[in-house]
């Protein structure tokens, strides 16, 4: 899912520069606002953005400036409204609620910003979003997770950023094919950020705590959710002597 999700970056940009350098006055000023960028994709995301700006379309693009607001939705709306105040023409964004910056949206549309999601949505009907069927993703995963267990079992599910839309429907689409199945049930759930560290680090937790599980539903961070079943300390576990199964 990573490679989507770059891919949606990239054509969220080209859908924008391909329209004719005459509509401007001036070659164009880019803003990318960034929420939590603590796991590898979101870094990589804006190093996408930065090569295609240097590589392609300086000739479209006087300024590009990367704007990272972390989980806080006042932050994120802050640093919309003085993208706005500088006179951005584009404004791309992975947004932290799918609600909370409505209203700082509808202030920069209103200014003649044109505004752009990738990948987690937003209800502002002045915003495009450019996304994947995240719900889907999430409940074909859990769905082969689900037959490769025989339909029973204990279940870690390890979720994303709390509050995007990808979180939210991911866990959707996990939890309702777990619905389904009387035998199958989610003993430990933790936000894992997409991250290898907090993955990592949840997972050790859970392992040191005892709890006995038979799978792993993980929305993303799936290297350091292994580095923690791998670790040494967790030789003596229940995982160390029978089989598990997970699902990224």
């Amino acid at each position: 899912m990573k490679r989507m999700k770059w891919m949606l970056l990239a054509i969220a940009v080209a859908a924008f520069l391909i329209v004719p350098a005459a509509v401007f006055a001036k070659p164009y000023k880019v803003a990318l606002s960034m929420s939590y960028i603590g796991n590898d994709w979101q870094g990589i995301s804006a190093n996408v953005l930065t090569s295609m700006y240097e590589l392609k379309y300086k000739d479209k693009v006087s300024t590009l400036d990367v704007y990272v607001a972390g989980t806080d939705a006042a932050n994120q709306n802050r640093q919309i409204l003085q993208m706005v105040a500088k006179g951005y023409d584009l404004i791309i964004c992975y947004p932290i609620s799918p609600t909370a910056l409505n209203q700082s949206i509808k202030k920069a549309t209103d200014a003649g910003v044109l505004f752009m999601c990738y990948d987690s949505e937003v209800t502002a009907p002045s915003s495009y979003n450019v996304t994947f069927d995240n719900y889907d993703a999430a409940f074909k995963s859990t769905e082969w997770l689900a037959k490769t267990l025989n339909y029973k079992g204990n279940i870690v599910v390890i979720n994303g950023v709390p509050g995007t839309t990808v979180d939210i429907d991911r866990r959707k689409g996990c939890g309702d094919v777990i619905a389904k199945y009387p035998k199958m049930k989610i003993v430990a759930e933790f936000p894992g950020m997409w991250a290898n560290g907090p993955s990592q680090e949840g997972m050790a937790k859970l392992l040191a705590a005892g709890i006995e599980f038979d799978g792993i539903f993980t929305q993303g961070g799936g290297a350091g959710t292994v580095q923690a079943l791998l670790e040494p300390s967790t030789s003596s576990s229940r995982w160390a002597t029978s089989p598990r199964t997970w699902s990224a």
